[in-house]
């Protein structure tokens, strides 16, 4: 509800209030007059017992502390002051006490009045209210995930009032004390009723309401998310507040069965051993301490992750501008014996020539065979139909027979035909695995091949699919798809060694200009995350350590070498096998002069923030460094308020 509708709903109902009140007879002392006109709302004050059992009550349910808040009364108090000053600058100086679950409050008041006898004069006077507190978790998109404090005004009186005019008092005597009280009630205390309902204060919890996949840009690439926020829902299954000793406390619990709540009356001190004993497990006595303090549990980074992780795909969109991969190897000529002449091609019919046709007559034959005055005295098969029958399956095998037979001549000749083509890829296979071998007597190393500038550039989309992380062992199952394209620009150089002296006339350069490739894959990823924080943040650190690898074919350049004149020139032996290389098939030769340069690109890692160092709250700037503890993150910090807070109002 916003706090306009508050407002509004408060000013009918302090109203409506107004208007009940019953004419009171006069009175001696303005003291007593303002007790007659105490403004209850929405029930009055919760009794002290009833709001010890409720608490209780809550923090019974709780098993372990997921997030905690707290602060003292100080802090909150000039929170809650800064937005009374902002809004109206007539009220100030509010003043809060926490104890036994009751909040009460005191604020002042300097402004005017109309005062029936006195006309308009200015009037000073404080304001005792007692309010009823509600909390709730919020998660609001572009925010941190906060902790929201309202306070329900449950009654108002007036105490200590100075009237003045020009500034020299005026005496409240006679008929001018209930006439003063009226005045007073009527126009400072609704005021203040509509005022003290619209405040609000917001805490952060400590955790992101989503986790942002930021942009990343360095020299060596350039990286953009999809989606760039990955929203989140935390299950909040038990919440509790305490309001004690000075101090107001947020304890909440994320997912996990909440116990079932304890029904019973209490007294404070069994309220305060239930709270002190959930602090103590989770070793967050220090929750008591400074102005503002926090905690997150630690498996808590683990599962939110988890849980974002778990509801699609996040890709990653990489470019690299240009990575240098230079390189320089001294070719060799494979092993004779690493040339695989086996026939690969299998001859071997596909499918059966059983054309599937079913031969069976199953027509009914059964028919009348005898009828006299119409009707039928005798039943039994049909000759003639049966004699039908018999003709349309003999009919039915022989057409059958017929495509068997030619199925099976004509994969009887396709498998000669593919047995012929085997003995020939072999044949050429073989004739050519002696020429090499006459080649490769004559030195292994004929050649370096190098080349000094070579760099890659290109993108590609990497998408984390099927995610899951465990939050307690921290174990990352997924599957990563990767595809793209990439190119490769530099000079490769060809450097006549051994061998290659005789077959070379002088050293050959060539720039090239290819496109790389990024093969679709599909990585199977079972890695593990760490935990990790600083002194303004916690998270999950994943990075990937499967390879990615980027495939330049170097068989581009065997094929531009082929056509090149000046290396025919240059290197004529060496230009006629790499004419011979262009024309024969991969398999045929060993992966070493298949000539795949594999070149791998930087890794995939998402660092993802959840826990937040808190730097504000309503009113409040925080300062002081989020620290990991055994049990989780969590800090105290010194609260300021953001705006200087106006003195105590003029006189009139």
């Amino acid at each position: 509800m916003s706090r306009f509708l508050i407002a509004l709903l408060m000013t009918v109902v302090l109203a409506g209030i107004s208007s009940a009140q019953t004419p009171v007879s006069p009175t001696n002392t303005i003291q007593e007059a303002l007790k007659k006109k105490v403004v209850r709302v929405g029930g009055g004050v919760t009794k002290p017992q009833d709001a010890l059992d409720a608490a209780y009550r809550e923090v019974s349910r709780i098993t372990q502390i997921s997030l905690a808040v707290a602060l003292n009364q100080d802090a909150l108090g000039r929170a809650l002051n800064a937005q009374i000053i902002a809004a109206d600058k007539r009220f100030s100086d509010l003043e809060l006490a926490l104890d036994r679950q009751l909040i009460t409050a005191t604020v002042r008041y300097v402004g005017e009045a109309e005062i029936q006898g006195l006309g308009k004069v200015g009037a000073k006077t404080k304001i005792r209210a007692h309010f009823a507190p509600a909390v709730d978790y919020v998660e609001q998109a572009g925010e941190p995930a906060q902790f929201r404090l309202r306070l329900a005004v449950r009654e108002l009186e007036l105490q200590d009032v100075t009237i003045t005019r020009n500034q020299n008092r005026i005496p409240i005597v006679g008929s001018l004390i209930d006439a003063t009280a009226e005045a007073l009630a009527d126009q400072v205390l609704k005021a203040a009723a509509v005022l003290l309902s619209t405040l609000e204060f917001r805490a952060p919890a400590g955790v992101v309401s989503a986790l942002s996949l930021k942009k990343k840009e360095s020299k060596k690439q350039i990286v953009s998310w999809e989606p760039e926020k990955l929203p989140l829902q935390l299950k909040i299954t038990a919440l509790a507040f305490i309001a004690d000793q000075g101090r107001f406390f947020v304890l909440a619990q994320e997912g996990g069965d909440a116990q079932a709540a304890k029904s019973e009356a209490v007294t404070p001190e069994k309220v305060r051993a239930a709270v002190a004993a959930l602090l103590a497990k989770s070793s967050i006595s220090w929750l008591r301490d400074g102005d503002f303090s926090i905690f997150v549990n630690a498996e808590l980074p683990a599962k939110i992750v988890a849980q974002a992780m778990s509801r699609g795909p996040i890709c990653m969109n990489a470019s690299a501008p240009e990575f240098p991969a230079k390189f320089g190897n001294k070719l060799q000529l494979p092993p004779t014996e690493s040339i695989d002449c086996s026939p690969q091609k299998d001859c071997t019919p596909r499918g059966g020539c059983d054309p599937g046709t079913h031969c069976e007559q199953t027509n009914d034959c059964r028919a009348c065979l005898l009828r006299v005055a119409g009707r039928c005295q005798a039943r039994g098969n049909d000759p003639i139909c049966e004699a039908r029958k018999v003709g349309a399956r003999n009919l039915c095998e022989a057409q059958k027979s017929a495509k068997i037979a030619a199925c099976t001549a004509e994969q009887a000749g396709e498998k000669l035909k593919c047995e012929a083509q085997k003995t020939g890829e072999r044949l050429a296979c073989e004739s050519f695995k002696g020429l090499y071998d006459g080649v490769r007597r004559t030195g292994k190393e004929y050649a370096n091949v190098s080349s000094k500038d070579l760099a890659i550039a290109g993108s590609a989309r990497i998408c984390l699919t099927e995610a899951a992380l465990d939050p307690a062992s921290l174990r990352l199952t997924a599957k990563l798809t990767i595809a793209g394209s990439a190119n490769a620009k530099g000079t490769v150089s060809f450097m006549p060694l051994n061998i290659g002296h005789v077959v070379c006339i002088k050293e050959y350069s060539k720039a090239l200009n290819l496109t790389a490739a990024v093969p679709s894959q599909s990585i199977q990823i079972d890695t593990t995350v760490r935990l990790v924080s600083d002194a303004t943040s916690a998270g999950v650190d994943v990075n990937v350590a499967n390879p990615v690898r980027v495939l330049v074919p170097f068989e581009a350049f065997v094929e531009q070498l082929a056509k090149d004149d000046n290396f025919t020139v240059s290197c004529p032996i060496p230009s006629t096998a790499a004419k011979v290389r262009v024309a024969t098939p991969d398999r045929w030769w060993p992966r070493e002069a298949r000539g795949i340069i594999d070149r791998e690109i930087p890794p995939t890692a998402l660092d993802l923030d959840v826990v937040q160092k808190p730097v504000s709250a309503t009113g409040l700037q925080l300062t002081g460094k989020l620290k990991r503890t055994d049990k989780g993150f969590g800090g105290t910090f010194k609260a300021t308020s953001v705006q200087r807070i106006a003195a105590f109002g003029s006189n009139q």
